[in-house]
């Protein structure tokens, strides 16, 4: 499946890694501040713990940002410790970058090429109810999709292969205004097109957003189509504040990691 990876982006495997290592740099500081643990709200609980589709949107600040993509990395881990299918898209390591790839600045079109690449090698892992026939004809569609439009049919008709699925994507990957004004709207879509067929398929969208540059409107958008919006703030402690809170900030993330569910809950969904 060598097309599979011909996408603008960093492989999937190394872009976790390296935020699961700046992660654990993070919490590793001496002088690391006390978090906001919104993933106790009950906001964010109930959108884990609904067992239909919905969309959560996070939206940091600059001074919040590590705690926004740490949930998403959490969040990652906690699925896949689950057994559940899960795809994913963040901003690649600072070495990649200085490259001339462009694996940090996707259109629309290419992160809806990237999670359909990443749902495609779920099925070749044997992951999915796709059967032989149907993967070869969404196998040809891949080959010739272009517009936004056709790779988020593509995306729907693949999803149906999944019982449950989750999906967690860092915002900030968008290219254009028009992608970060348009993306939750593209999944709210999603949702009612896989009703309208039919489909039992339980797709969970999480969208991390902590981009000081996001416009007035693409942030009204961005609240209006999430079924639960967070946004998460920051105030800078004092001193004294935050070396008592440095424990605290360590067992909350531990907690997170751990996926004890008075932290965080997942849906009780069937196995596939």
């Amino acid at each position: 499946m060598k097309f599979v990876s011909d996408i603008p982006i960093s492989e999937c495997e190394k872009t976790l890694h390296y935020h699961q290592f700046m992660r654990n740099k993070q919490r590793s500081l001496p002088n690391q501040q006390a978090l906001n643990p919104f993933w106790h709200s009950s906001e964010v609980q109930s959108w884990g713990s609904r067992s239909t589709s919905s969309l959560l949107g996070i939206r940091g600040t600059f001074q919040s940002r590590f705690e926004v993509i740490d949930f998403g990395v959490n969040l990652i881990e906690l699925v896949q410790e689950a057994k559940l299918p899960v795809l994913w898209a963040f901003k690649s390591s600072e070495r990649d970058k200085e490259s001339t790839e462009p694996a940090n600045s996707l259109s629309t079109t290419d992160l809806l090429k990237h999670l359909v690449s990443q749902a495609l090698c779920l099925n070749h892992k044997g992951l999915t109810r796709v059967t032989e026939h149907s993967a070869g004809m969404i196998v040809q569609r891949f080959k010739i999709a272009s517009t936004e439009e056709e790779w988020l049919e593509l995306l729907c008709s693949i999803l149906t292969s999944f019982s449950h699925i989750y999906l967690v994507i860092d915002m900030s990957l968008a290219s254009a205004f028009n992608s970060t004004a348009t993306l939750p709207a593209r999944f709210r879509w999603l949702f009612r097109e896989l009703s309208n067929r039919g489909s039992k398929t339980i797709v969970k969208v999480c969208l991390v957003s902590c981009s000081p540059d996001m416009q007035a409107l693409s942030a009204k958008k961005f609240e209006e189509n999430s079924d639960v919006f967070v946004h998460v703030k920051r105030k800078m402690p004092s001193a004294s504040a935050s070396k008592r809170g440095q424990a605290k900030a360590r067992t909350n993330l531990a907690r997170l990691k751990q996926g004890r569910s008075k932290h965080f809950k997942l849906p009780l969904l069937p196995r596939p």
